[in-house]
């Protein structure tokens, strides 16, 4: 398997902590007998430090569509692009606190916010979210819906070839390709909210994925307790660790929230932490087409290598992480680097096939195992 090949599957199928499926008081399955435990590849990065979007087409769902929505329950090609929909509303994108909403509650300047702090508040404001959401799609599949006059009106069913009809069903019926019994009449609110909470428990993988995206609404430093305490009620004592940050934009042509260097300074202020806690030493990310493009003067203001370097010196980092991680790179000439980059970053931006292709060559065949963290998708 390549490594890209491998990166896109852990996204779907690696191993996954199964966040939010378990109680505080769950039973562990693997007790560590007080084990000292060093998690050196753990995910702890929120939706604000991810494109999202992109992300989700482009790396997951467009190249492993039909293994993404059967793992997570949705059969009905009709119905993904509404699923996708969903999950960047769950996800809160623009919503989750960016780093300089986080440095604040940090040092004391403002309070917390209730949903970006508590787990279970995170999962209320998703279930609240996805209830409009339902309501958003049943609206808009009726007004989709042939036009029609005299005392039908709006009550008239939505068409059921729609994919917003057939998601509906899945997630009110419960079952893939059966109709939900009150589709003649518009959803109402009560409604919506009832199928919502009920979605996030009863509906298998689809619900773990649910309770999977709420948490990228979290603040990081709760995430790193929310990983610390299920090492614990596993039996292990973490003593250490070291979350690798991530730097998709610039290779997926959307922009982030909180960028590197931003996401590079809350990981500092979250390892300085007092308290009964392990030490938090992360890796920073490392781009080189980020790097050519800001020695080359096409883009850029802040040299990705000084980042990289004020990270190990100045913010207790302990280690540089290359971006992408599903290609490699080889050294080349000044004039070739900079005669690629130009034509990659004139071409399509929702194509990355030109991008790609400035520093790739098949990386290596390989396995590896991945920790347990809060950013890898559950899996059966």
């Amino acid at each position: 398997m390549l490594r890209r090949d491998f990166l896109r599957q852990s996204a779907l199928f690696g191993a996954a902590l199964s966040t939010g499926c378990t109680s505080d008081n769950a039973t562990p399955t693997a007790p560590g007998k007080g084990q000292p435990l060093i998690d050196a590849h753990c995910h702890l990065f929120n939706a604000s430090d991810l494109p999202t979007t992109r992300f989700l087409r482009q790396v997951v769902f467009e190249n492993y569509p039909e293994q993404s929505f059967h793992v997570m329950g949705v059969w009905d090609p009709d119905a993904i692009d509404v699923a996708i929909e969903l999950a960047l509303r769950l996800l809160g994108t623009n919503t989750a606190p960016d780093a300089d909403q986080e440095i604040r509650v940090l040092t004391n300047k403002v309070h917390p916010e209730r949903t970006a702090a508590n787990r279970e508040q995170a999962r209320q404001a998703a279930i609240e979210d996805m209830a409009g959401f339902l309501l958003e799609i049943d609206r808009r599949s009726r007004n989709r819906g042939p036009a029609t006059m005299g005392t039908a009106g709006e009550h008239d069913a939505a068409p059921p070839e729609s994919g917003e009809t057939k998601f509906l069903d899945f997630v009110i019926g419960g079952k893939p390709g059966t109709a939900r019994a009150s589709a003649v009449a518009p959803l109402t609110m009560n409604e919506a909210r009832a199928a919502s909470a009920r979605a996030f428990v009863d509906l298998g993988m689809f619900s773990r994925y649910l309770e999977w995206f709420s948490l990228f609404r979290l603040y990081r430093h709760v995430l790193v307790d929310q990983l610390v305490a299920d090492a614990r009620r596993q039996g292990f004592e973490p003593v250490m660790l070291t979350p690798l940050l991530v730097d998709y934009d610039e290779w997926l042509f959307e922009d982030v929230r909180t960028p590197l260097a931003k996401q590079m300074e809350v990981m500092d202020y979250i390892s300085r932490r007092s308290g009964d806690r392990p030490a938090v030493h992360g890796y920073i990310g490392f781009d080189p087409l980020r790097e050519v493009a800001f020695r080359a003067n096409i883009k850029g203001t802040v040299s990705s290598l000084v980042t990289a370097r004020r990270a190990l010196t100045e913010h207790g980092f302990v280690g540089v992480k290359l971006y992408p991680p599903w290609a490699s790179v080889h050294p080349a000439t000044t004039n070739p680097i900079r005669s690629a980059l130009k034509k990659g970053l004139a071409s399509d931006p929702t194509s990355s096939s030109t991008r790609l292709s400035i520093f790739h060559r098949p990386g290596p065949r390989m396995t590896a195992a991945r920790s347990h963290d809060y950013n890898t998708a559950p899996t059966a």
